[in-house]
């Protein structure tokens, strides 16, 4: 099995480089460089996308056809709407939406791609994978946000994206029904 692991960031992926049992390879393509990694034998491709969908989606597409990855991992730091979510926590994806999608001129609800849905739920079993090892590195490592004064904590909800400045005024208004769920 092949892990792809992305982030948006240098910063988000340099902790990630620092873990791994050891960096086999380093291959520029498409002005982006993909590190051929390994942990527990487990074969990685770790890179940084840079900033935004585009990017992102070229990132991704690139490490499915040319590395042939098995599972697509994202990790990164993401801003929030919800007073329930506090720096440091970590948030596992049910379902992902495209906040800046909107096609409604057409008749199809706020969100929804052609041929498709507004929500894509994310893996079961991957959710489940996740929380267990994330669990797992909390307890071992006693982690503390100092800012908040709190242990982090996992939430369980959906993650919407969107391009541009205006994110928290519409979301809020988009999405105030969604409800998060933590362990």
């Amino acid at each position: 099995m092949r892990i792809g692991i992305m982030g948006a960031m240098r910063e988000e992926i340099e902790p990630i480089l620092e873990l791994v049992d050891e960096i086999s390879g380093e291959i520029d393509y498409g002005k982006n460089r993909y590190y051929k990694a390994h942990y527990y034998g487990v074969e990685l491709i770790i890179a940084y996308s840079k900033i935004g969908k585009v990017n992102s989606a070229l990132t991704a597409s690139t490490m499915i056809e040319k590395f042939e990855i098995d599972i697509l991992l994202f990790s990164g730091v993401a801003g929030a709407i919800n007073s329930n979510l506090h720096i440091g926590d970590l948030i596992i994806a049910t379902k992902l939406c495209q906040h800046d999608l909107d096609i409604t001129a057409f008749g199809h609800p706020f969100g929804y791609v052609p041929e498709g849905s507004v929500y894509v739920t994310t893996n079961e079993k991957l959710k489940n994978i996740e929380s267990n090892i994330i669990k797992e590195v909390l307890k071992n490592l006693e982690i503390i946000d100092k800012l908040n004064d709190k242990e982090p904590h996992i939430h369980f909800c959906h993650i919407s994206t969107k391009e541009g400045l205006n994110l928290i005024t519409n979301a809020k208004n988009r999405f105030k029904n969604v409800k998060i769920t933590s362990s």
